[in-house]
């Protein structure tokens, strides 16, 4: 790995780019179909790998500092989003979506 690399990314970023250098021969678009991003033999191939888990933690827990976009909850032990909203399922309860689309226990609007 060149000298200049290793100070643009951190240790996981390169353990990353490095095991995508490995991934076999694979549709992003399958053949005579529109995109579909959820389809994607390569995106899939991917994201099974522990080294993209790892990126992608370390994406939104160290390089998402400021932005916080998870949180940690000492007293649970879990990790949730900032704007993870808690919904009883019931209907008349949600202000997210003002009681319009909330289904079996979680709110389907889009903000």
């Amino acid at each position: 790995m060149p000298k200049n690399l290793k100070k643009r990314y951190s240790s996981i970023e390169i353990d990353f780019l490095e095991i995508a250098k490995s991934m076999p021969p694979l549709y992003h678009t399958l053949p005579n179909q529109k995109f579909d991003i959820e389809k994607s033999e390569a995106v899939k191939w991917l994201m099974k790998q522990p080294e993209t888990m790892k990126f992608v933690w370390e994406r939104i827990v160290n390089r998402g500092k400021q932005l916080k976009p998870i949180e940690y909850n000492k007293e649970t032990g879990q990790w949730q989003g900032i704007d993870y909203i808690v919904h009883d399922g019931s209907f008349g309860n949600c202000d997210v979506c003002d009681n319009k689309t909330c289904v079996e226990g979680y709110c389907s609007w889009e903000k």
